[in-house]
């Protein structure tokens, strides 16, 4: 998040290794970037655990601030080198954003490497679901912040009221998977294997959580891999049985809904999410360590490794 930053990027804390160095080895030093946005160093210069903590505090409620997920380059995919990623410094340039910070992660070193690997909600759009137990961090419309462990569904219902699960939104699509596209994807669904892929049109982007989606099947395409996906509208794309379903019950001119929900472990309501990114693990809770590996299926590297770490809270 960024602030005025990558869903990939939410400026409130970088940590540059997760520990504090003692006060009497420790230099300190303060700035205030803008109103509202104040960045705390602190460097130890202890011979052989040196480290520097980088913390940004942020008053949402000062006037003139904003905290926002983006994407890099604004898009999931992109036909470059980078594949999609982006720099943090290149990000919060080209957005205008005082300070931005790295959020969840990315498949590094495939096709998809600008796509958040769990939950990216950007101004109340649902870009990527989440990923099974893994941490997020979310900004509700009325400007509070809230921790969870979601999970989610997807569905599309046939107008005879038949339907069918969707296993994802703007990632690229396993050979037995239902995948829906938006245009924030890419300008074409890039499928790895051939199947059946449905243009449709609507009036009821973008896509939210809660929300139903009526559309209207413009194309019908089977054997297709790299489907033009419409600013206005989505592509369903489906592989094996699900491709097979695709075929033999749409054709133009059809109706259908679609529909994405999340559900909260705790008590938070995804329908008045405005702002959401992904990451793993959950540090603190209520002020206490709060780290469950197993639950979160992290390996043990994240919790013993030494690395660079971003944290946000």
């Amino acid at each position: 998040m960024f602030i005025r930053s990558r869903c990939l990027r939410l400026a409130v804390c970088i940590l540059a290794i997760a520990a504090l160095a003692c006060a009497s080895c420790a230099l300190q030093a303060t700035k205030q970037l803008a109103d509202g946005v104040t960045l705390y160093q602190e460097t130890n210069l202890t011979p052989g655990s040196e480290l520097i903590v980088n913390c940004v505090t942020v008053d949402p409620k000062v006037e003139g601030v904003a905290i926002k997920a983006a994407l890099c380059k604004d898009v999931i995919y992109t036909e470059d080198a980078l594949k999609g990623c982006e720099t943090i410094a290149s990000l919060t340039g080209r957005r205008g954003a005082v300070v931005g910070i790295n959020a969840d992660f990315f498949p590094l070193g495939t096709d998809a490497q600008g796509d958040p690997l769990g939950v990216c909600i950007i101004d109340g759009e649902l870009v990527s679901e989440p990923s099974p137990r893994h941490a997020v961090m979310a900004m509700l419309k009325d400007g509070t912040f809230v921790f969870d462990n979601p999970t989610w569904s997807g569905n599309l219902t046939l107008a005879s009221g038949f339907g069918r699960q969707i296993d994802g939104i703007n990632r690229f699509r396993e050979t037995n998977e239902l995948i829906v596209y938006t245009s924030i994807f890419d300008s074409s669904t890039r499928s790895k294997y051939k199947g059946t892929e449905v243009v449709c049109k609507t009036d009821d982007l973008p896509v939210q959580c809660g929300k139903t989606m009526n559309l209207t099947v413009a194309e019908v395409r089977t054997d297709a891999v790299n489907t033009p996906i419409p600013d206005d509208g989505v592509v369903l794309s489906a592989g094996g049985p699900a491709a097979v379903f695709l075929s033999e019950n749409l054709k133009p001119g059809d109706k259908l809904t679609v529909k994405f929900e999340i559900k909260s472990a705790g008590n938070v309501d995804w329908t008045q999410v405005q702002q959401a990114v992904g990451g793993r693990p959950w540090v603190l809770k209520d002020g206490k360590e709060y780290v469950d590996l197993e639950y979160e299926r992290i390996g043990s590297s994240f919790s013993t490794t030494r690395h660079p770490r971003s944290a946000l809270g």
